[in-house]
């Protein structure tokens, strides 16, 4: 996913709604805060970006704000890395091992930190939040497959169509992340657009 997103082929990601929504769940996005005030809808300028709406609850709404960002958030990228000397000026260098053509490991003998260990300083990606939505994992279409990084050589065409489904690559994707059955589970999920900047 890191070569996606430094190729630029990456440009949305899915992470699931926690807590997920009750069954009733109605999603709208809103361009504002909207908070229920005597039975009607109050804007907060300013505010975090409020997705869904609901009658399953006493006070009359079910609304989510991301945990991932908002439009127009910069998120750094965390990846695996080492830092290995410093050059001239005595500033850290860092080799990241999605690109590992480059790689020497003669000339750095470092082991490889995981990508949890990632600071922002150490951090090559910034990303800017371009669109925030959500829908049902399952109703991501071939074309947001491909926007997820699905490498479009490798799904296998369909015998009786020749066409390829990049979604069915996805979804084996998703459950290498997430773990069988997540799939078939179909959870709402937030969809973030991004551009690398």
């Amino acid at each position: 996913m890191v070569r996606a997103l430094l190729d630029g082929t990456k440009t949305q990601t899915r992470r699931v709604m926690n807590p997920q929504p009750s069954e009733d769940w109605c999603p709208h996005a809103f361009t504002e805060v909207h908070k229920m005030a005597s039975y009607g809808f109050k804007l907060r300028k300013g505010e975090p970006i409020v997705i869904g709406w609901g009658v399953t609850n006493r006070a009359g709404d079910e609304a989510y704000v991301s945990k991932h960002g908002q439009i127009g958030d910069r998120l750094w990228v965390k990846e695996t890395f080492r830092d290995c000397f410093n050059d001239t000026s005595g500033r850290k260098q860092f080799e990241y091992r999605a690109d590992e053509s480059r790689i020497d490991a003669d000339m750095c003998p470092v082991k490889w930190k995981p990508s949890i260990f990632c600071s922002q300083k150490a951090s090559r990606i910034t990303l800017e939040i371009t669109g925030l939505c959500v829908e049902r994992l399952n109703d991501i279409t071939q074309t947001d497959a491909i926007a997820e990084g699905i490498d479009i050589e490798l799904p296998i065409a369909d015998e009786i169509t020749g066409k390829k489904d990049f979604r069915a690559h996805y979804a084996d994707l998703w459950e290498t992340i997430n773990g069988p059955g997540t799939w078939a589970a179909n959870p709402w999920v937030w969809v973030i657009q991004f551009k690398r900047i």
